[in-house]
């Protein structure tokens, strides 16, 4: 199960949530049902926005042309399209950015401007299309995607942290921590904009698995890059969790050291002597890198 939350509270101090459940079913004859059209996922397969700014203006060349054909208001429609032409020229000056990225940019200047309403109104209704009431047989992971369709547009800064979820410690981060933390910046003029998910999972075997308890619950943050405000909020969250004996997922942004690893993953000594099994003698460096030497990964 999975709790897609909105970081923002309503005026009744209310979260709203976007819950999806998984059953496993039977494997259907054939092949599985094709996805339905996103329009964002298809903007989105571009890296930058050169090749939709062209389109809309080879778009807006034609409806020019059709307008001088269209009695009375023709002129009136060629002036719109015009100004529209000129506004889609003057957009390719920053053509090489991608959609994500002017998105973020049109965030910050909602904040600047005193209308950070904008961008909580856009959280939530990104977040409400992406998980709409419906039931659907799909592979496992694929349920969980947020998005239609692959993108490369956009990018995210995001924490992982996993709590035993047989105490409340995960519901006090969210209460106490994560939520107040997307308030104190909303207050400072830095709204930013991203998800809380909330998951759980059985325990892992691995030695190194983020989810230590069983079950495990995970609590992910994920934000717009680019926004103005998001590394302040990770770093108070990553903090947090740690205070609150959680585990970082490896894959996303963790700056914990070796004693805060060493605490969170008792089976430590166990992966380090698997390891130089593993590597042998006079091969120490094999798998040898910054990150693993500073959390005391490697024997």
């Amino acid at each position: 199960m999975e709790a897609l939350i909105v970081p923002y509270a309503d005026r009744r101090g209310r979260h709203t949530c976007h819950l999806t459940s998984r059953w496993t079913v039977p494997v259907p004859e054939g092949d599985p049902e094709p996805k339905g059209p996103d329009f964002f996922g298809l903007l989105c397969r571009h890296s930058t926005i050169t090749p939709i700014v062209l389109v809309l203006i080879a778009v807006t060349v034609v409806v020019m042309a059709v307008s001088w054909f269209v009695p009375v208001v023709g002129p009136v429609l060629v002036g719109l399209a015009g100004l529209i032409l000129l506004g889609l020229l003057g957009l390719l000056v920053l053509a090489r950015v991608s959609l994500g990225a002017l998105v973020a940019r049109a965030c910050n200047l909602a904040n600047r401007l005193g209308r950070s309403g904008l961008v909580r109104r856009a959280v939530e209704a990104v977040l409400g299309r992406a998980r709409p009431s419906v039931t659907r047989r799909d592979v496992g992971y694929e349920l969980m995607d947020l998005a239609e369709t692959g993108g490369e547009c956009y990018r995210a800064d995001s924490l992982e942290v996993f709590f035993d979820a047989s105490t409340d410690a995960h519901a006090d981060f969210l209460e106490q921590d994560a939520f107040p933390a997307f308030v104190r910046s909303a207050r400072a003029g830095r709204t930013v904009a991203g998800y809380i998910s909330l998951r759980f999972t059985r325990r892992t075997s691995a030695m190194l698995g983020m989810q230590q308890g069983d079950p495990a619950a995970s609590v992910e943050v994920a934000l717009l890059q680019g926004v103005e405000g998001n590394a302040e909020i990770l770093h108070a969250l990553e903090t947090a969790a740690l205070r609150r004996g959680a585990t970082i997922h490896w894959g996303q942004r963790n700056t914990t050291d070796a004693a805060a690893v060493a605490a969170g993953y008792p089976r430590l000594p166990n992966w380090r002597q698997q390891l130089a099994e593993i590597i042998g003698a006079g091969h120490a460096g094999t798998f040898d890198n910054a990150f693993c030497a500073a959390r005391r990964l490697e024997p």
